[in-house]
């Protein structure tokens, strides 16, 4: 078999007939996509781990990025900093309450490695030049209108590993972003994705995830090795219980409902504001009590504002917001796009009028509270195990722990910490509730902390498996949340055969309001489609992504050591109908294998690998047969092999690519007509950059620099800043066929 470079001479050529289980070791490693398997890993790494690292390794090479998507609890950190070993420099954006665990690893295990929070990011600060970037959390960077987003993408120059169990979070285009941060639009042509933005916008999810596999390492506890130890969740009934009596809620519901928020032009934000309200009255009388106090604040300088003809500050919208609020992100971007209003003073007092008296309502004494009564009855039940209360305000938690009267609890939110004797460091709480996971010294008796009430700001990334309950007090908005607090508990490391949840749902009364689990099982079913391997929902603390474990199995048992010759080994079994193919393709970063699956009449592409791994299994057990080669089903494979390879070669056409070249053209035009040589041959030399595809980062600086005329210093710097990709033409190999004369069922 030759290695074709002219996408419509593709043929197959050197196939010698091969017993099926022997081909079944040549597409197992096309599975696999692009390891770096002659890697010696470091020593300090779990089997799983090695297995991970070295095919991000692998995609790092070939793509340029990669994204590290396994469940909660697995080790990415140590993955992840055994990939920075490959590199020269390396440094990680990882959040502000991660730094120092981050640090505490890197320090034990001797690799050095420069760290930066994603705040200080978002406030500005560049991002270190370095040969390797890791994003840590990397769904904090899913907003391309935020501004950590901006400066990430335009910094960028070097290879990027994005790290998150849950890289999709609200929407599909979530992981389109963070693939943007390194892939141009056409980025994964050659493996069947033309266009990130045509997928999208024809709500093609399942050849996102198809195309992007191979640089997306994504597993569950389930499909790796059985010896790992992780705590099962044990599910416990969903519990409705309101904040305060159903009479009073409902009339503090419809006065909520009533606030009208003006001066938001957008009904999008102005339901999300609403919904901000009553998820904060379902959460407790204080945490409501705070907020609509944040919206007097709010109110004031929104008059100032539109008074003077102009909009909502993103700053001021986040005045309605606790730290951290993950709709923040979401009401950031409609602030920025909502139209002009001028409403009257006469509204905004009404409004005024109508939070003042909201506030009158809430009781100020401590009111009978069933949801905190709810609480006290499983923390009793637990007899002082070790136990995680997430809520979503920080008032709330200080309220519950006064409930509670401070016995053995700590409360953490909004970057501080309190126990029963004042304020101590957040570390320092944590390593009270956690000494053995924290490396900390173990408490005394009188300062031993037993349940930790913590906002989200604890759900990310930290280890806390000395607990083995977590209580679901407040919903978050998402599933990605969900997922994240049972990481908290059950990940390596942890000493418990269980992890306990109990689940808190809003009382019918507000759930009518909020739509909570409608919204949260409409993401995950998103999620499902695309590459996260576990995720959450009401009730159930563990949704395994099943096709997504059939695409890990499709690799497994691990791969021998057989390698490619110049004989494409091929077999007809006496199978269903069926064509699978192990492929090569040679691309400027190096080789990335893929198994395509073709069946149907006529042969179609597969993209579900539940139905690949079906026929995998079934081709490869048959009984080989003496019939020729089915024609229709080669025949298929090689027109869509060619038509790949046409679009690998191809230009990108994603609108901004479009724009680009217009502008390019137009003042091409002009300079022309001045017969200006060398500026021609820069904007000559900018369309062949636009020709190879550009990453996220250089579109945008392209896009400012060609809205005025720029000099052409300005024109040569960007030449110099970006070097071009390679626009060689990519090359495929067959390395493997095997076929079904659909004899068999």
């Amino acid at each position: 078999m030759r290695v074709v470079r002219e996408p419509l001479q593709l043929e197959l050529e050197g196939a010698c007939r091969s017993d099926p289980r022997l081909i079944e070791e040549v597409l197992q490693r096309a599975a696999r996509g692009s390891p770096n398997e002659d890697w010696e890993t470091p020593d300090w790494l779990l089997a799983h781990q090695t297995d991970a690292a070295r095919r991000i390794a692998g995609s790092l090479d070939v793509f340029g990025g990669a994204l590290l998507a396994d469940a909660v609890g697995l080790g990415k950190t140590y993955v992840s900093l055994a990939v920075s070993t490959l590199y020269r420099k390396s440094a990680a954006l990882v959040p502000a309450s991660l730094l120092s665990q981050w640090a505490n690893v890197a320090r034990r295990l001797g690799t050095p490695i420069t760290l930066l929070s994603h705040e200080s990011v978002s406030r500005g600060r560049r991002v270190p030049e370095a040969d390797l970037v890791i994003v840590d959390e990397a769904h904090r960077f899913r907003n391309p209108e935020s501004r950590r987003y901006n400066r990430l993408a335009r910094d960028l120059r070097s290879h990027l590993l994005l790290v998150t169990a849950t890289p999709v979070v609200n929407r599909p285009q979530d992981l389109v972003n963070l693939l943007r941060l390194f892939l141009p639009d056409n980025g994964l042509a050659v493996l069947g994705l033309s266009s990130f933005e045509q997928a999208v916008a024809h709500r093609d999810y399942t050849t996102i995830a198809h195309a992007s596999a191979p640089l997306i390492v994504a597993r569950s506890i389930r499909v790796l090795a059985r010896g790992l130890q992780m705590p099962h969740p044990t599910d416990s009934r969903v519990q409705r219980p309101p904040s305060l009596d159903s009479c009073r809620l409902e009339g503090l519901i419809e006065d909520i409902t009533a606030l009208t928020f003006p001066g938001t032009a957008d009904g999008r934000a102005i339901e999300l504001l609403r919904g901000h309200l009553l998820h904060r009255l379902g959460s407790s009388t204080a945490a409501c009590r705070e907020t609509l106090r944040r919206h007097l604040a709010y109110l004031d300088r929104a008059l100032t504002a539109f008074s003077q003809g102009q909009n909502l500050s993103r700053c001021v919208a986040r005045h309605l917001f606790g730290p951290g609020d993950d709709l923040q992100l979401e009401l950031g971007a409609l602030m920025q796009s909502t139209s002009p209003l001028m409403p009257t003073r006469g509204e905004f007092e009404k409004e005024r009028g109508r939070v003042i008296q909201l506030l009158e309502q809430l009781p100020v004494a401590e009111h009978p509270n069933p949801k905190a009564s709810c609480l006290q009855q499983i923390l009793d039940l637990r007899k002082k195990r070790r136990t995680i209360v997430f809520v979503s305000a920080v008032s709330t938690a200080l309220d519950l722990a006064r409930r509670l009267r401070w016995q053995w609890i700590a409360v953490v939110g909004g970057g501080r910490a309190w126990i029963a004797s004042g304020r101590v460091p957040v570390d320092a709480a944590l390593g009270l509730f956690a000494p053995r996971a924290r490396r900390a010294a173990e408490p005394s008796p009188t300062t031993r902390v037993t349940t930790l009430i913590a906002t989200d700001l604890v759900s990310e990334g930290l280890d806390l498996q000395d607990a083995d309950g977590i209580v679901h007090y407040d919903l978050p908005w998402t599933p990605l949340r969900l997922a994240q607090r049972l990481g908290r508990v059950a990940r390596l490391g942890s000493e418990h055969r269980s992890a306990y949840v109990y689940w808190f749902e809003p009382p019918s009364l507000l759930e009518q309001k909020l739509q909570t689990a409608r919204r949260i099982k409409q993401k995950m079913g998103q999620q499902l489609q695309l590459g996260v391997a576990v995720t959450s929902t009401i009730g159930r603390a563990q949704v395994m992504n099943t096709m997504f474990e059939f695409r890990e199995r499709l690799a497994y048992p691990a791969v021998g050591t057989t390698k490619p010759t110049d004989r494409i080994p091929t077999a007809v079994v006496q199978g269903p109908v069926g064509l699978l193919l192990a492929v090569a393709w040679h691309l400027p970063g190096g080789t990335c294998r893929e198994l395509i699956a073709l069946a149907g009449d006529p042969p179609r592409p597969v993209r579900d690998y539940r139905i690949t791994h079906a026929l995998k299994h079934a081709l490869c057990r048959a009984s080989s047969c003496t019939r020729d080669d089915p024609h229709s089903q080669i025949q298929a494979g090689l027109s869509m092999l060619r038509s790949r390879l046409r679009a690998g070669y191809s230009a990108p056409t994603d609108g901004d690519t479009i724009r680009l070249r217009r502008a390019i053209m137009t003042q091409a035009r002009t300079a022309g007509q001045r017969r200006d040589i060398n500026r021609i041959e820069l904007l000559d030399a900018l369309l062949d950059h636009l020709a190879s595809g550009l990453c996220a980062g250089p579109t945008r600086e392209l896009t400012e620099l060609l809205d005025v005329n720029p000099s052409k210093v300005a024109l040569r710097t960007w030449l110099n800043h970006h070097s071009r990709r390679s626009v060689v033409t990519p090359a495929c190999r067959i390395e493997a066929v095997l076929c079904g004369d659909g004899t068999g069922s």
